[in-house]
């Protein structure tokens, strides 16, 4: 990680900061932008006016508080371009004196999904890639509230869960390969407590939000039921998600979409006491007469069972074949 310390600068002098920043960037490392992320390089001299663009639309942006993409408990998220968004703290300013830290992005380079990792620093400002380039993408749980029940049923199923059930399997397993990556290294979990950490955005599923470090004695904190807690039943970190008779199918959809990914990674199922008592919620949620205390031994038999993956893949299908209503299908 590259730190360096600005001197003592009026953040709102933009002309000043951008003057500074690209003279850091250029006598220290070059920024040269493509469309997934930045790439740091030391190898030769290259322009800094991308990168003085960049921190002048930042600035202006978070100053007039234009183009916020999203809101969470820590902060707000502004959209510099496509590329590119701004996260900002709440009730924060900047400081007088700034650092610019460019940060290592060698541990992220493996995850397939993960959107939220800094690009540079700026005091409290992180820059960060776009999850949502084309202001398309659809959060797993509720953003904005909606009082009336009928209508928040509706959005939440028509929106939100159609979204995610028509997501080819191959977005869920990316998610199970970053959740496999993570429990490898040992000392960080994904945020599954806020849903709308989790977009749905064409065909792939995009993670946000800070990475979470979890302590030494902590085990299997990225596993299968924290997974089916933000997908399927949670509007908000703090609300759970109300039962729809015609969101049954798409929850179920999801489930086994997310149990198959689970499978292909060998994922842990829970982790406590916690993680049971949310399953069971999901469970209900989906209209099965299941239980985690049934649903998890018998995919524990599967796996045990079956290491062959072709194989277990069809025995997974068979177990939810024989839990599923035809008539909830439909949806």
């Amino acid at each position: 990680m590259q730190v360096y310390i600005a001197p003592k600068i009026n953040i709102k002098n933009c002309n000043t900061l951008l003057r500074y920043s690209a003279n850091i960037v250029e006598s220290k490392r070059s920024f040269v932008t493509n469309s997934d992320a930045f790439i740091l390089t030391s190898k030769k001299k290259r322009s800094t006016r991308k990168m003085t663009k960049l921190l002048e639309c930042l600035v202006a942006r978070v100053l007039k508080n234009e183009e916020i993409i999203g809101s969470g408990q820590s902060g707000s998220v502004y959209r510099i371009n496509k590329a590119y968004a701004l996260k900002f703290p709440h009730n924060s300013e900047f400081e007088k004196d700034n650092v610019l830290i460019l940060p290592d992005l060698e541990k992220y380079n493996d995850l397939k999904t993960y959107y939220g990792s800094k690009v540079a620093m700026l005091g409290d400002a992180s820059i960060m890639r776009n999850a949502d380039p084309n202001g398309k993408a659809v959060p797993a749980g509720l953003v904005n509230k909606i009082p009336d029940t009928e209508e928040r049923l509706t959005f939440y199923r028509d929106k939100v869960l159609k979204s995610f059930a028509n997501l080819p399997q191959g977005a869920y397993d990316d998610v199970a390969h970053d959740f496999n990556r993570l429990n490898k290294v040992g000392k960080y979990c994904f945020d599954t407590i806020n849903p709308n950490n989790f977009l749905a955005d064409e065909n792939k599923i995009k993670i946000v939000d800070d990475l979470m470090n979890i302590p030494e004695n902590a085990r299997n904190r990225n596993n299968m039921s924290v997974m089916i807690r933000a997908l399927i039943s949670k509007y908000t970190p703090d609300s759970v998600a109300e039962y729809d008779v015609f969101a049954t199918g798409y929850r179920r959809n999801i489930l086994k979409k997310i149990v198959k990914a689970s499978e292909k990674y060998d994922l842990p199922y829970m982790s406590d006491i916690r993680d049971m008592d949310d399953l069971d919620v999901a469970l209900k949620l989906c209209d099965m007469s299941e239980t985690s205390q049934s649903f998890v031994p018998h995919l524990a038999a599967i796996r045990r069972r079956f290491p062959d993956e072709k194989l277990r893949m069809q025995e997974i299908d068979k177990y939810f074949e024989n839990m599923t209503n035809s008539y909830f299908d439909m949806y």
